[in-house]
């Protein structure tokens, strides 16, 4: 620590200094707080002459200069030479002191000295390369007493956060550009993959059919997980914008329910909607909703083998609740706080690849974090899985007819 007073140590016998010092070591050690306090009882005491006052300033284990109001007349105490590279008998002014790069912040450091206090960070000279200080500066008595704490580390730890920071935001750019190119180039051939397997089915006889199915679910499956990998990419960058309007919740999710509700007709299972009202109008995303229940709602036609599926839709003055019950096999305890995780296999489906569901959760949690509601989980292992999406509901606009009548 630096510490620079500008008035002479002669002078130190004065209330003042005492003030000004006891001021300007608020940013000093301990041990340099413990030593301003025993001279202020000798000063206040009127026991202590300036030669021992200057023993004192002497002997403190941080740099401390004395000099006066425009910078000059500085007298540094042994840890301010030690510090600073000086001689013995080194003599300098308080501009001498500072790195030539920051000498335009250091006069602004005096200016700003009319007011009383200063404090700036200025890089200091010293034997080596200038390093870096927490410099404040108080006038007592027509002079200024100023602390300088070496804040090096600090400056190190700073930079190099900053340099993390842009190397991941590099990162996150990379990566959104490598999964779009990769998007294209997938998504492309995937699609003519699954048009032809479509063509196919109706093509060939029975016997054969099945092999082009397998084809087909495969290939619907390697797309979603490509969507689950490309929705996590952008939210990831940031890139995923709400776009919330005025809609009837209700026919929103009954419009994402529409081709789980014919998957769950095909598997022999109970498929029902619960809305507490007919319309429920709220201003929301209605593709976060979409994207949220149907997530939700396929996952709980693949995971339950008898009884059902419900979905209910309840609303309040502030908020719109989504919830989707299920009959299946439920979730084992300990692998509840790592549903939403991207990295996790979906218990009770073990021919399930790893991350083609957990990639839904996921995203469904990220989507609903970024329009402000939560999303949670019940479950007990062999009992099914309720799952609780809470959304802002904003304000609540009035239906056109035609809505209504839809």
């Amino acid at each position: 620590m630096v510490v620079s007073v500008p008035f002479s140590l002669g002078s130190l016998a004065g209330g003042p200094f005492v003030a000004g010092l006891a001021v300007g070591l608020l940013v000093a050690s301990a041990l340099a707080a413990l030593m301003v306090r025993r001279l202020r009882r000798q000063l206040e005491a009127g026991r202590v002459a300036g030669d021992e006052a200057q023993a004192l300033v002497e002997q403190a284990p941080d740099v401390i200069l004395l000099h006066a109001r425009d910078g000059s007349g500085v007298r540094p105490n042994a840890a301010a030479r030690s510090a600073l590279g000086l001689g013995e008998r080194g003599e300098l002014t308080f501009s001498d002191a500072v790195a030539l790069e920051d000498q335009a912040a250091a006069r602004a450091h005096l200016d700003a000295l009319a007011s009383g206090t200063a404090r700036t960070d200025l890089r200091l000279r010293g034997p080596g390369a200038a390093r870096p200080f927490d410099v404040v500066s108080r006038m007592v008595g027509g002079r200024v007493v100023t602390v300088a704490r070496d804040v090096t580390e600090r400056v190190r730890r700073e930079q190099q956060s900053a340099r993390e920071r842009d190397q991941a935001r590099v990162a996150v750019r990379d990566k959104s550009a490598f999964l779009d190119a990769m998007s294209h180039d997938l998504r492309t051939p995937l699609t003519a993959v699954l048009g032809f397997a479509e063509l196919l089915r109706d093509e060939i006889d029975d016997e054969s059919r099945g092999l082009v199915e397998a084809i087909e679910t495969g290939g619907q499956r390697l797309l979603r997980t490509l969507d689950g990998v490309l929705d996590l990419a952008r939210l990831d960058a940031g890139r995923q914008v709400l776009r919330p309007a005025p809609v009837d919740v209700v026919a929103v999710v009954d419009d994402a329910l529409a081709p789980h509700r014919a998957a769950a007709e095909a598997a022999g299972l109970a498929f029902d909607v619960e809305a507490f009202s007919d319309q429920i109008p709220a201003t929301l995303d209605p593709g976060v909703v979409e994207r949220v229940i149907g997530t939700l709602a396929s996952n709980a036609v693949a995971y339950t083998q008898r009884g059902g599926v419900t979905v209910e839709i309840v609303d309040d003055a502030k908020t719109v609740t989504l919830r989707v019950i299920d009959t299946g096999p439920g979730i084992p305890e300990d692998a509840l706080p790592n549903l939403f995780s991207e990295h996790r296999r979906q218990p009770g489906m073990a021919d399930e690849p790893v991350g083609v569901r957990a990639l839904g959760l996921a995203v469904a949690r990220r989507l609903v974090d970024l329009a402000g509601g939560t999303i949670s989980v019940e479950s007990r292992w062999g009992q099914g899985t309720a799952f609780t999406v809470v959304l802002p509901r904003g304000p609540i606009p009035e239906l056109a007819p035609a809505a209504v009548a839809a």
